[in-house]
């Protein structure tokens, strides 16, 4: 229904607020199930976690016109700035569980978030500041391969992101 409202209103669904939210592989650990809900449209996913979470009273979103072709920021642009939605990104640190996932709680329903084995080092060097280049420079100065340290980023941005927790600062 959200998704026929923004159709007639010209718009374009641009995201769903927490992405992870309408993930409905972050509900079902099933790899038979988790196989076939990838065959699905986004509307329809978003329709099945909505479902499946049972707790969603509320849903926001972002909207452009429909010509308008916005697209989500590069999380490789050397020069785009990471920045914690929430207090510094250092304040993630502790919450990574010994099994490499971070829960985060969504209207009293915890989901744990997968994250990388560097998090916690590039977590650590993300202050609003550093642009993406100057944090996999340090990352390789401290002994971590950068194509290493490059690809645990790129999976800690998608994990952090679809929890709204960690978002791209404009590059200057």
């Amino acid at each position: 229904a959200l998704a026929a409202f923004i159709d007639r209103a010209g718009l374009r669904l641009s995201c769903l607020m927490e992405p992870l939210r309408y993930d409905p592989a972050a509900y079902l650990q099933d790899p038979k199930l988790r196989a076939r809900i990838a065959e699905l449209d986004p509307i329809a996913r978003a329709a099945l976690a909505e479902n499946l979470a049972g707790n969603m009273c509320v849903h926001i979103f972002y909207a452009v016109r429909k010509d308008n072709q916005i697209s989500p920021p590069d999380p490789t642009n050397p020069a785009a700035i990471p920045i914690a939605r929430e207090g510094a990104a250092a304040d993630l640190i502790p919450a990574i569980r010994p099994d490499g996932a971070i829960n985060f709680n969504f209207d009293g329903l915890s989901l744990p978030v997968p994250v990388p084995r560097r998090a916690a080092a590039l977590l650590g060097l993300i202050d609003g500041t550093r642009n993406l280049a100057a944090i996999l420079d340090l990352m390789e100065q401290r002994g971590n391969p950068r194509d290493a340290a490059a690809s645990d980023w790129t999976s800690l941005y998608a994990s952090l992101n679809a929890a709204n927790q960690l978002l791209l600062a404009a590059p200057a």
